[in-house]
């Protein structure tokens, strides 16, 4: 798996091997702070600018909306994904020296639970519930969203399984995970193969099959 200078985790690309990519790092990194990676967990806060979430803080390489570095290029998708990263850790579990890490980045995911958009992307009930959860606060969202997060996300798995199986699962399953071991047990047992398609997803001309690995391990670990 490919990283910068920095250490970032940034995509190969099939035209030039040379080409650092980093519209995917804010993704990468945070699914490997979810799978356990100390790495990656410590480079999440570089990803923060002005309380908002970049696709890559050094980059100013431009995927068509405005450059990595500008909040205004952040995706849905990258949100969900880089936010998984801060799942399960909270003040007390976590080093003195990591604690303004992980305000810094929790105080950013909260911006976003509060919010219904991304962009131009709108955030779900289950996706503002399940940010809630990745900052440890989930007791803190309202009632009402709690109870339509939850029926959100069991759409959302349902979908995901029997619709379209073939899709990438990175973001449910991160979701899953965060919502407790039933969620991450349902989604496993129903999708026809869970852990083929992390595979397929980032095996191959991705070159990033650690993540893959990081995030099966993980799921196991929930299960």
């Amino acid at each position: 798996m490919k990283r910068d200078i920095h250490g970032i985790i940034v995509q190969d690309a099939k035209e030039d091997p040379s080409y650092q990519d980093g519209g995917d790092s804010a993704f990468s990194t945070g699914l490997m702070a979810f799978g356990g990676s100390k790495r990656d967990f410590d480079l999440m806060p570089l990803f923060i600018q002005d309380g908002q979430l970049v696709r890559h803080p050094f980059q100013d390489a431009n995927t068509g909306t405005a450059p990595h570095n500008d909040p205004k290029a952040t995706s849905r998708d990258q949100v969900l994904a880089f936010f998984s990263g801060i799942a399960g850790k909270n003040y007390f579990n976590t080093d003195s020296e990591d604690r303004l890490k992980l305000f810094m980045v929790r105080t950013a995911a909260t911006n976003y639970a509060r919010s219904w958009r991304v962009n131009s992307d709108v955030l779900s009930f289950s996706n503002k519930l399940y940010l809630y959860k990745c900052c440890d606060v989930g007791s803190l969202a309202p009632l009402w969203l709690e109870l339509l997060g939850r029926l959100n996300l069991f759409i959302d798995i349902i979908f995901a399984c029997f619709i379209n199986p073939k899709h990438e699962v990175n973001q449910i399953t991160a979701a899953a995970c965060v919502y407790g071991k039933g969620w991450a047990w349902l989604l496993y047992k129903l999708h026809p193969d869970l852990f083929g398609n992390l595979n397929e997803y980032f095996g191959g001309w991705r070159n990033r099959q650690e993540i893959a690995d990081a995030m099966i391990t993980k799921v196991k670990a929930v299960l």
